[in-house]
């Protein structure tokens, strides 16, 4: 992952939800449309709300998918399988204790993002543990159309002032792209992109040419 500062979003997949993990991975590979690179996915955050054991199962074929692609997997909360799949890095929800035990087990070697921040202070003290990125919003709570304007806050506030990239989630609709702010780093696609009408690689390719566009002080 890198600093989109100066240049339109990048984008982060939540990997789609399902028991069946053959089904998520074809999933997922749609979305990267057959391309290696070019395809404009920086990251896909693997296993949210998962237990351990689905994220394991998830993980054991879609780690090496989303690398294949030259994407950065990450896991979301369960250290062991980030480290037993060779995972990029692993995405830390459940506080800053956690937070703090997976910055000493990864960094520098791998990625290690901070997410559930609700407060401004928070998101502070996880951006100060040395994380990559801060997450605003709830995985798996696109609910409606449009991201929950309190995340929308939160990381465009944060965006304005720290170095450390802002990821939020977005909302389960492409179109709604087009109100975010233009200073977020990173958007978190879920339900808008696996439940796009044309497909998943249909969906990416339409939110990159929305986010290529998006105005920089868009409210």
């Amino acid at each position: 992952m890198t600093d989109q500062n100066e240049q339109m979003p990048g984008l982060i997949l939540i990997a789609p939800a399902g028991a069946e993990p053959a089904v998520q991975s074809a999933k997922l590979e749609s979305a990267f449309g057959g391309m290696t690179t070019g395809h404009g996915i920086d990251a896909v955050l693997i296993g949210a709300g998962m237990s351990e054991t689905e994220a394991l199962a998830a993980a054991a074929d879609q780690v090496a998918l989303v690398q294949g692609h030259g994407a950065a997997a990450i896991i979301v909360d369960h250290s062991r399988i980030a480290g037993r799949t060779g995972a990029d890095g692993i995405h830390v929800g459940t506080g800053l204790a956690d937070i703090k035990a997976a910055t000493r087990t990864f960094k520098p070697d791998r990625i290690v993002g901070a997410g559930n921040l609700k407060t401004r202070h928070a998101a502070m003290e996880a951006g100060s543990e040395n994380v990559d990125y801060v997450l605003f919003g709830q995985l798996r709570g696109d609910t409606h159309p449009e991201p929950h304007p309190k995340a929308v806050k939160l990381a465009q506030w944060w965006a304005e002032l720290m170095q450390v990239p802002a990821v939020l989630v977005a909302g389960n609709s492409i179109a709604t792209l087009d109100n975010l702010p233009r200073n977020i780093d990173f958007v978190a696609l879920d339900r808008a992109l696996w439940e796009y009408s044309g497909g998943p690689a249909a969906a990416i390719k339409k939110a990159r040419s929305i986010l290529s566009s998006v105005p920089e002080q868009a409210a």
